[in-house]
């Protein structure tokens, strides 16, 4: 009551505390975000340890556990989760929710350092780690993409292109894409032709490289000018690589369509990716 009784004896300083009050509220109802789907940070990051041919019982013996307890010794933790698999180990971390947005590029820097220094205590036949800082990023809209004639391979190119249109849009940071069927080119060798020509599978598996290899041809001299030269040996279609000729022990060529089946297809078992 005395508050107000003040403030009634002076109304001036009253009209001026209201006058506040109501620009304060029109600057927060301007300013308040007013997002269908409004963005929501998830204060973590993943870390990814390799190790190829471990189990999962040796990856959480040895892996899992000492990179674990080391994880929770950084500041602002908030919870650690371990996913063990075949040759792998994912760890989630979890930041406190006070931690403001300011300082989680800093806490994100204070990981990837503990992270390399760890790497150097890490058993034998572990890779580089890969610390994953960008799980922050909320996907607001999602989109199927489907046509009826059209192959996987197609829809991929048009998902492409539409990806690329989109990233033109003010406010998209990120566009992925899913569900692509990743496409493969078999190469079926026949054992009784690839005898019968004096030929080894290493031969092919080498030729094979040779002609996807960039080649530097050098440049010539003309006049004052510099001219590059630029032998075109790369292979873009599976017609190509069915005319690749693999030389034999004897000095002669043979075609790699006559020694083996080249044929387009999808990767077997399909990934979701």
């Amino acid at each position: 009551m005395k508050i107000i009784k003040y403030l009634v004896e002076r109304p001036t300083l009253m009209w001026s505390f209201m006058a506040a009050i109501v620009i304060a509220g029109i600057l927060s109802f301007i300013r308040m975000p007013k997002l269908e789907d409004p963005v929501v940070p998830v204060k973590q990051a993943v870390v990814v340890v390799a190790r190829p041919g471990a189990s999962v019982h040796e990856m959480e013996l040895q892996v899992a556990q000492q990179v674990e307890e080391s994880l929770r010794t950084l500041p602002d933790v908030r919870k650690v989760m371990t996913d063990c698999q075949q040759g792998q180990a994912m760890f989630t971390i979890e930041f406190e929710e006070t931690v403001l947005m300011d300082e989680i590029e800093q806490h994100f820097d204070i990981l990837r350092r503990r992270v390399n220094d760890l790497q150097q205590s890490l058993p034998p036949g572990c890779v580089a780690s890969l610390v994953l800082d960008d799980q922050m990023d909320i996907f607001g809209i999602f989109y199927s993409l489907q046509g009826d004639g059209y192959t996987s391979a197609e829809l991929y190119d048009y998902a492409k292109l539409i990806r690329r249109e989109l990233l033109g849009v003010k406010g998209i940071k990120r566009v992925s894409i899913y569900g692509d069927r990743e496409e493969t080119v078999n190469i079926v060798l026949d054992k009784s032709k690839i005898a019968a020509n004096g030929l080894l599978p290493t031969q092919i598996m080498m030729a094979l490289q040779d002609v996807c290899n960039q080649v530097d041809a050098g440049k010539v001299n003309a006049g004052l000018s510099k001219l590059a030269v630029r032998v075109d040996t790369m292979v873009c279609t599976v017609d190509d690589i069915r005319n690749i000729y693999i030389p034999t022990l004897d000095g002669s060529r043979v075609q790699l369509s006559d020694v083996a089946k080249v044929e387009r297809s999808y990767t077997t078992p399909q990934r979701n990716a």
